[in-house]
């Protein structure tokens, strides 16, 4: 099928939400899109818009076709009922559209949800910086406060019933806690 006039080339193609009608723009018609009637196979009318049109989309409503004046740095607004220009949009430089680029709005702005803090879950035993990590050397504190060696302030988290001693059922957490990880540790 021949679209256009003269030395035709067809560059842009949209077809109509309902599947009855596909628009053609022309590289080599400036200006120029063809409207083909999709079940008789035939062109039922040219809309003259502004230079070089190179990318069409129509609205998922059909009622409009959009086309990106490639020279002309503007889009042109179809009425697909009259298949008349209804306006002409400025926008940037050469534009250029190649697929679908008008799609329905969304219903309403969406944010994601602002995430509510966790509470700070109890200490880990035996992690006496506070890194999440329980070090071999930590362990040797929380054994030298169990033996009255060395004050409760120097590793707080070595006395979690906060009794102000280092108990066995305390230190053996802080073991765990070296072995498996923070969030295995409490006996």
């Amino acid at each position: 099928m021949y679209v256009g006039r003269g030395q035709s080339e067809p560059y842009a193609i949209a077809v109509h939400p309902d599947g009855r009608r596909v628009y053609v723009t022309s590289n080599f018609d400036p200006g120029l899109v063809s409207v083909i009637d999709v079940q008789s196979e035939t062109v039922v009318a040219e809309v003259q818009v502004e230079q070089w049109p190179q990318g069409l989309s129509v609205t998922p409503e059909g009622d409009k076709r959009y086309v990106a004046d490639g020279n002309d740095n503007t889009v042109s607004v179809i009425d697909t009922a009259t298949n008349s220009v209804m306006g002409t949009i400025p926008v940037g430089r050469g534009p250029v559209a190649f697929g679908q680029f008008i799609g329905p709005a969304p219903a309403s702005p969406s944010l994601p949800p602002t995430p509510t803090p966790t509470p700070p879950g109890p200490p880990c035993p035996g992690d006496c910086d506070g890194n999440d990590i329980v070090a071999v050397d930590e362990l040797v504190v929380g054994v030298s406060i169990a033996l009255g060696r060395l004050p409760i302030e120097r590793c707080p988290s070595c006395n979690l019933d906060g009794d102000g001693q280092a108990r066995i059922e305390e230190l053996v957490g802080a073991v765990n806690a070296a072995l498996k990880g923070c969030g295995g540790a409490l006996p």
